[in-house]
Formats: C-alpha cells, structure tokens, sequence
C-alpha cells in the first residue's frame, strides 16, 4: 500500500471520495462527510498520498484560541504503524502559523496517544466529563473524556 513516492499536500475536493473512504465514521456518518468536506473546502485538510492512493489526512484548524488544532487525524487502517500518522502531525508542526499547537484525545485511544509521545508532545491538562452526551465515540466507561496535549515548534 505505501510506496517510495510519497506527498503531503493539502487536500482538494477532488480528493474527498478518498479521505472519506479513509476515515471509517464519515463512510457511514453524512455529518462527519460534511465536516470533512467543509474542512476540504476551507484549506484545513492536507493527505499523505502513497502513489495515488490516499492513506491518512490531518486537519489543522485555528479555532482554538487563534492558536493551531489538530482536531482531526486519521490514518488507513491498511497504513498504521507505517510512519503516515507521525509525518502528518511533522507536516502540521512545520506548517502551523502558531508558536503552539493543540490537540486533544480520548484517554482511551492509545494508539493516538503513543504518537503524540512519539512526537514529543507534552500533556498540559485533563479533564474529566461524563459521557453521556458525546458524540466522540468514547469506550464505554471512560469518564476521562480528553487529555488536552500541547505541542511547541
């Protein structure tokens, strides 16, 4: 699935099939498609393209405090553990027009969290909130709904 040529770029439209085949929410959920297309369409979405087969997409927003957000990563279940997720958030770091940036995780995605270690982000914050009420897709009990992680250039 990964080969030698390999671009980070930022997304189009015409790549929206893609990203949305690439993400396992937003092929089923018509919400998470427009998110997606809505974040394509400001400039705030960039792809990791294997070849011609887009394996994971980043979207960096500024909605946080005027600073960087990550507020969306995700790789091709085919493509993890293969590098795609830390060059994106490498790409984010160089291109973030911010001296920080942000993003945050559920306690339980482990595999999100051992990449943000990888980067060398530093945990800033927790906090907890019930979830009842999410729509972030938590495990059933985690309580701990994000751990806010800072990120420095």
């Amino acid at each position: 699935m990964i080969n030698h040529h390999v671009t980070i770029r930022r997304a189009t439209n015409l790549d929206l099939d893609r990203i949305v085949a690439c993400d396992p929410i937003a092929a089923t959920d018509p919400r998470r498609a427009a998110f997606l297309a809505a974040r394509v369409g400001d400039g705030e979405c960039c792809v990791y393209e294997s070849g011609h087969d887009i394996l994971g997409f980043i979207i960096l927003e500024y909605t946080f405090y005027e600073h960087g957000f990550v507020s969306l990563l995700c790789v091709h279940e085919g493509a993890r553990r293969h590098g795609v997720g830390r060059a994106l958030m490498h790409h984010s770091l160089l291109s973030c027009s911010t001296p920080k940036l942000f993003t945050s995780t559920n306690q339980s995605n482990g595999p999100m969290r051992a990449l943000l270690a990888a980067c060398g982000a530093l945990p800033r914050d927790r906090f907890e909130r019930s979830a009842t009420g999410l729509d972030a897709g938590l495990a059933a009990g985690d309580r701990c709904a994000c751990c806010a992680v800072i990120l420095s250039i």
